[in-house]
């Protein structure tokens, strides 16, 4: 890992197992105007625009504390600068938010450097993705989620069939009687949540066209449609999470979680 064209090496220190999925991981969509009718089921969304979220980004080193001082100087010469990560072919423009949980033990520090994406996906240059997985049938707007390199794990079903809250009636209380009056009235639900465990096993390049080509496609103005086990949803993007990650040069192998919002 390089900060500012420096390599970390130059500190002795190392990039920490785990930090990558911290770093790689979507950012959340931003909170979007929206209309919840008592007598529709879900919510009534403007997607016209939809934009992503700054994330947080957590890196963790392992450096000699006698070298700590010289880390804490490099990260604060500006509040911005240009990580370079050479083994994932990318580099990040992020802001120092802070750092913290500093661990010694044995001459050595671990030290939690806590970053800021301001701008998720500035500079992305969208490539549509033709790659390969084992093949669920599963599809977002009509493109099977194969082409992005992914393949869906168990658990996903039992998240999308599942009906979730009714929308609360009108209901009338008060101090003088005992429990509560709602209105008898047909059933709506209110939108939900549902998670798509995904898996990606494929070269570093490809996982990173398809990765990021997913994110892009997700974030086009207008609602998605999900089509898995021979149902449709319409859905929006909400946030996705890796799980875990592991990289075996030139092979990287992870799982996320995908947040989806079905309206």
């Amino acid at each position: 890992m390089k900060i500012n064209n420096i390599d970390i090496q130059t500190l002795h220190a190392k990039l920490v197992e785990g930090s990558l999925a911290s770093l790689l991981s979507y950012p959340a969509l931003k909170s979007l105007n929206k209309n919840d009718w008592a007598e529709e089921s879900s919510s009534e969304y403007d997607l016209s625009a939809p934009q992503l979220s700054a994330k947080e980004i957590t890196l963790q080193l392992l450096l000699p504390k006698s070298l700590y001082p010289n880390l804490v100087t490099l990260l604060s010469v500006r509040a911005y600068a240009n990580y370079t990560f050479d083994f994932i072919n990318l580099t990040y423009r992020l802001r120092l938010v802070g750092l913290s949980k500093t661990q010694v033990s044995g001459g050595y520090v671990t030290a939690d450097i806590r970053l800021s994406d301001d701008l998720p996906l500035q500079g992305y240059t969208y490539q549509a993705p033709t790659l390969t997985a084992h093949n669920v049938e599963a599809y977002i707007d009509s493109k099977n989620l194969t082409q992005y390199g992914i393949t869906l794990l168990e658990g996903t079903q039992q998240e999308l069939i599942t009906a979730g809250n009714a929308k609360t009636p009108y209901t009338a209380q008060n101090s003088t009687m005992s429990g509560l009056i709602a209105a008898d009235v047909p059933i709506y639900f209110q939108e939900r949540s549902a998670t798509l465990k995904c898996f990606m096993y494929l070269p570093i390049t490809d996982f990173t066209k398809g990765y990021f080509a997913l994110l892009y496609d997700l974030v086009r103005p207008g609602e998605r449609t999900l089509s898995y086990q021979g149902k449709s949803y319409k859905c929006i993007y909400k946030d996705g999470k890796i799980t875990e990650l592991y990289i075996d040069d030139p092979l990287i192998w992870v799982k996320f979680d995908l947040q989806l919002t079905i309206i």
